[in-house]
């Protein structure tokens, strides 16, 4: 909850409903909703205006206070592993989670490993979505929240 303009507002992030892959927001106060909105600004900003005539924006983050390191250092307390980003030249490859990969005679290749890769596929800018699902290596590709290609085998190589 935060407090503007001495009024109560609620900010929760919940699922988006246009693309599973960003999570969306809703803000309530004073009897008003926002609805799911892709950002906490804007959802923050549409209540904010229809509450009082105004047209001042809001940065959301920071009204979550999720550009404080202490926020983030409460968040991440007891967390084991961070998600994080790796830049090369013009690729960004997030790392999301890291697990075991283990090829054994039981055909199990691992789990908890996970990885999206930022890049343009047939031209259009695209998520690939590289995972490990119990059996298989897993790539997904993504292009507007829609599968666009799948590749799956059991030898990293082949996918």
């Amino acid at each position: 909850m935060i407090q503007l303009n001495n009024n109560p507002f609620i900010i929760r992030i919940v699922r988006n409903v246009h693309s599973f892959l960003q999570p969306g927001y809703i803000c309530e106060g004073r009897g008003q909703s926002s609805g799911i909105s892709t950002s906490a600004s804007a959802a923050i900003t549409s209540v904010y205006q229809s509450i009082f005539g105004s047209k001042k924006k809001y940065a959301g983050l920071s009204y979550l206070g999720l550009d404080q390191p202490e926020t983030a250092q409460k968040l991440l307390k007891g967390i084991t592993f961070r998600p994080f980003i790796i830049e090369l030249e013009n690729i960004t490859v997030f790392v999301s989670c890291l697990g075991k990969i283990t090829i054994s005679n039981t055909n199990k290749v691992g789990h908890n490993y996970a990885a999206s890769l930022f890049h343009k596929y047939r031209r259009v800018q695209s998520v690939f979505y590289q995972h490990i699902d119990k059996n298989f290596f897993v790539i997904t590709i993504y292009q507007n929240s829609q599968i666009v290609a799948e590749y799956k085998d059991i030898s990293p190589n082949a996918v």
